[in-house]
């Protein structure tokens, strides 16, 4: 999260020294004063494309990406194109610059109230997907004990990282950064719940697999379910309706999951899903032999028909 903020600033003081640059060609009709500051200009926001492609890791949504962009671009291209404007004298250029600028802050306005919106996470809008028989959606206190309750089955446990069950202390530390992640990101995992009567069920959905370094950047789908519900088909239908979300409303490209070698039901669900195997590797946290499979957007919209999935935002 810190290096998350740090590329922020610079970004926000890329997009400031450049509009101010801007605005210093604009205030100066000629000469050596204009190429400096176009010069200028020029360069920052090459500098500021290199800072977007770094941010651009750290949040791999590019729908969230713009928003971050537009909602920093539009106001602060006001202030530097008015003090430019009146202290160089050419108070005419604030008829043309201006409106350009207050253009660009209400498109930042409005593009930062959505990210705000993103950031609420189930003040101002909470994400819930609905298939035929399960609810997805963020997680509530009262899923802290199902959750715990489930990892610590072993043979829930038995193809996660090494193995070992949870505590319920580190289960609620668990639900905590999943609710981080979806206010840092605009996407995360599901709880997830059987429709017809409402119990928790497990999770399925999306995050970074900060656990295995050399596939990043990327986001990954995962899931896990109650042991009593395993066999039934739900971990495929969480499983789609959370790559719909992630194609199609965050805008992602790609889709990675990783199971460990032995875990074949897992597998069988990649399959299912349409993914294609990518390589196998060893898993850094557990030294564990792990299988990577992935799916891209173009892959996605090209499979074959089925059902379709309900969601609200």
């Amino acid at each position: 999260m810190a290096g998350h903020g740090i590329r922020m600033m610079f970004l926000f003081v890329v997009i400031l020294v450049a509009g101010y640059a801007v605005a210093a060609s604009w205030a100066a009709p000629h000469g050596p004063i204009r190429l400096w500051s176009t010069a200028m200009a020029t360069l920052l926001l090459i500098a500021g494309a290199g800072i977007l492609l770094g941010l651009h890791y750290a949040v791999p949504s590019l729908s969230l990406l713009l928003l971050y962009t537009a909602a920093l671009t539009g106001p602060v291209v006001v202030v530097p194109t008015t003090i430019l404007s009146f202290t160089t004298g050419m108070r005419s250029t604030v008829a043309t610059a201006l409106p350009m600028a207050v253009l660009g802050a209400c498109v930042g306005l409005v593009c930062g109230l959505r990210y705000c919106c993103i950031r609420a996470g189930g003040v101002v809008m909470e994400t819930r997907l609905s298939t035929e028989r399960l609810l997805l959606r963020r997680w509530r206190p009262e899923d802290l004990g199902p959750y715990a309750e489930m990892c610590t089955d072993p043979g829930v446990m038995r193809w996660i990282g090494n193995g070992e069950v949870r505590t319920r202390e580190e289960c609620a530390s668990a639900i905590a950064a999943f609710e981080r992640a979806w206010d840092d990101r605009g996407f995360g995992l599901f709880a997830m719940e059987l429709q017809a009567s409402r119990r928790f069920v497990g999770f399925v959905g999306l995050s970074v697999p900060a656990f295995l370094p050399e596939n990043l950047p990327s986001v990954e789908i995962g899931w896990r379910l109650a042991a009593d519900q395993w066999g039934k088909g739900l971990a495929t239908e969480g499983a789609r309706a959370a790559l719909d979300f992630g194609f199609g409303r965050v805008g992602l490209t790609r889709i990675v999951s990783i199971h460990q070698v032995g875990n074949g039901a897992s597998g069988r669900i990649m399959e299912k899903l349409g993914m294609r195997f990518e390589r196998a590797t060893i898993d850094p946290s557990c030294s564990r032999a792990v299988r990577i499979w992935e799916i891209t957007r173009s892959d996605w919209e090209h499979r074959e028909p089925r059902a379709d999935v309900q969601g609200n935002e």
